[in-house]
């Protein structure tokens, strides 16, 4: 999971990474998910 400073990503001049994980499966990663977000508030 990743964020970036502009709507269009050829024009963004910062990546965020903020969590990475292998998906082996379809059901919802929420604890990841709730960790990126923490990451990304953390980071603003």
């Amino acid at each position: 999971m990743f964020t970036i400073d502009h709507l269009n990503f050829a024009e963004c001049t910062k990546v965020v990474c903020l969590n990475g994980f292998q998906k082996k499966s379809t059901k919802d990663y929420t604890k990841a998910i709730k960790k990126a977000e923490k990451l990304l508030n953390d980071y603003l």
